[in-house]
């Protein structure tokens, strides 16, 4: 992207080889020439606006542009522009970004939380669905900060018809287990989709304790050395996945004890591993760093998961 930069108004050039621009659209101070093909093609806002017989400019005094478009701050009950101008004209400049298949770079989730709304008003989502792809592949969006505002970006997934943010934000939003931040999940469809996941987890945690008794069983003649080494460390879980003894156990940290357990110091040898193997599972796509029961993570398991089916939204769709 080309900018000349005035001190009034500024102006930004959007290129696209072998056209020329033709459309201009003024975000407050800033004017961006632009392509009407492309925006007509990714916006269907823009369809519906540059197609109209009054909306089009003739070439008279002097004007190079077919179109002109020109906002305004919006009152409060207008979706359209009503945060502060500064972070408007980023987000615009974004969504045209988006159209002209230009890099984005997120400096938070609140960077795609706004382009989402800016492009829902413009209806222009699948576009910034498809940038996003783009920002992902390029390891520029950060990840890191999705454990801060789950819920709330799980709702921009949703709207942008994202899988793999999707699954990752609905991992990350029924956690902590013993208190999931799913209640602030305000859309009563996705509030129901991850109640369903968390108490998919809560099962996988329930089959891993009828398991890991079953596992133990057998030792109690073949190996009794083994099974005592495992109930104590079953002890001693129970007391290393509190805070203090008064508190209540993080079930993620005590299944976390046993899943690090070491016979005769070799943790390949650990017979927890096999029951816990499912619950303990990290499916999240973008953090594979993170570690069920660990550190931060004491009360968090990271093994919830959803089908393709189960995605809430209609995926033959072509245009949203």
């Amino acid at each position: 992207m080309a900018s000349d930069t005035d001190p009034e108004p500024l102006v930004v050039k959007l290129t696209l080889p072998g056209f020329t621009a033709d459309t201009r659209l003024k975000v407050f101070s800033v004017k961006f020439h632009t392509h009407s093909m492309l925006l007509k093609i990714h916006s269907a806002f823009f369809r519906k606006f540059l197609d109209s017989p009054d909306k089009l400019k003739s070439k008279t005094g002097g004007s190079a542009f077919k179109h002109e478009w020109v906002t305004q701050k919006q009152p409060d009950d207008i979706v359209e522009f009503k945060k502060p101008i500064d972070s408007e004209v980023l987000h615009f400049k974004m969504l045209l970004q988006a159209m002209y298949n230009e890099p984005i770079e997120f400096e938070d989730c609140n960077d795609l939380r706004q382009l989402t709304e800016l492009a829902d008003y413009y209806c222009a989502l699948k576009v910034v669905s498809f940038a996003l792809d783009a920002t992902i592949g390029r390891g520029a969006f950060p990840f890191s900060q999705l454990q801060k505002q789950p819920c709330e970006m799980l709702q921009v997934a949703a709207r942008l018809r994202h899988p793999r943010l999707f699954r990752e934000c609905l991992i990350l939003s029924i956690g902590p287990f013993s208190k999931p931040k799913i209640h602030m999940i305000e859309d009563p469809k996705l509030h129901k989709l991850a109640k369903y996941a968390h108490a998919q987890v809560g099962l996988l945690a329930a089959e891993a304790q009828i398991e890991i008794i079953n596992v133990m069983e057998p030792y109690r003649l073949s190996n009794p050395k083994l099974r005592n080494e495992m109930q104590a460390r079953i002890e001693d879980a129970g007391v290393m996945c509190r805070k203090d003894p008064r508190t209540a156990a993080y079930l993620p940290a005590y299944y976390r004890k046993l899943w690090d357990f070491k016979y005769d110091g070799i943790v390949t040898a650990n017979p927890f591993r096999k029951p816990l193997s499912e619950v303990m599972a990290n499916h999240l796509t973008f953090n594979r760093g993170y570690e069920a029961g660990e550190g931060q993570f004491r009360d968090f398991f990271f093994c919830g998961q959803i089908l393709n089916e189960e995605l809430p939204w209609n995926a033959g769709e072509k245009d949203w």
